[in-house]
């Protein structure tokens, strides 16, 4: 089925009418979240206790914790 300038035009235009206005309905549907910020604490991820001992295996004595 080949279009000419016109209808291509048309469709075109049409395509990008429908594309605004269902992005301008979706933000106006999708809530906005209640918080601002997540933090995380790099301890409880960080298991020091392996690096210790890896630390007293190739430095006896040496480790101070």
């Amino acid at each position: 089925m080949a279009f000419d300038r016109r209808e291509f035009l048309t469709h075109t235009a049409g395509g990008v009418a429908a594309s605004v206005w269902l992005s301008n309905l979706m933000a106006q549907t999708v809530a906005q979240p209640q918080f601002k910020a997540i933090a995380f604490d790099a301890f409880p991820i960080f298991d020091p206790r392996p690096v210790f001992g890896l630390a007293e295996t190739l430095f006896p004595g040496r480790v101070q914790r």
